[in-house]
């Protein structure tokens, strides 16, 4: 059903209105795509480095981490680049929703699903120090692959699923229920998921 979804728009960002919550969605106009794809995509044949059938997806799922070497590209460091984009788009989400505190990714991970694999509805509320959590689509094509699916409650009795393309960024709050129904398609569908913290200003001497 179509539930609560009308659109303010902001520029080049959207504000989705979607049950008693909202959902900041932009597209990032990432450089380096291309070449984070085929990193990602190398680093799934080493078995080391991924997790397999986690909790909550069957998909080929690892972490990535600050100045993570494996994705290192002569003097730009992909991951780090991407999250410094991330977190630009961050702090603009936070005046946009009047957060006085500025924003920082937290974690991040990658998820590449293909086939009919799925992500089942979840939540990210089981750290208290996330806020917000959000998902980058790196390898995505809106004609075969589907956006991630919001619900109104733990009960999912209701569902919303954005129209979304390929480079698109969407930030929602950490305890929104949230996950995947897996399509059939033999194309990848590489997703970027991170979750967000309000950034620290104690220092250290």
């Amino acid at each position: 059903p179509i539930l609560h979804s009308y659109i303010i728009d902001l520029e080049f960002t959207m504000l989705i209105d979607c049950f008693s919550y909202k959902i900041f969605k932009t597209n990032l106009n990432f450089l380096y795509r291309e070449k984070l794809i085929n990193r990602i995509e190398n680093i799934e044949s080493d078995s080391f480095l991924k997790k397999v059938n986690s909790k909550t997806t069957n998909a080929k799922i690892f972490d990535v981490f600050e100045n993570d070497v494996r994705f290192q590209d002569k003097d730009v460091n992909l991951i780090d680049y991407l999250s410094y984009q991330i977190e630009k788009e961050l702090n603009l989400f936070s005046k946009q929703i009047n957060i006085n505190n500025k924003l920082e990714i937290s974690n991040l991970w990658c998820v590449s699903y293909k086939d009919t694999q799925k992500c089942v509805p979840h939540t990210h509320s089981n750290d208290k120090n996330y806020c917000f959590s959000g998902i980058y689509y790196l390898n995505f094509d809106s004609n075969e692959h589907q956006a991630t699916t919001f619900y109104n409650n733990e009960s999912l009795s209701e569902s919303f699923t954005p129209q979304c393309d390929e480079d698109d960024l969407l930030i929602y709050p950490a305890d929104i229920w949230h996950g995947y129904e897996g399509i059939v398609s033999s194309k990848r569908r590489i997703v970027i998921p991170f979750d967000v913290k309000v950034k620290s200003n104690i220092k250290y001497y």
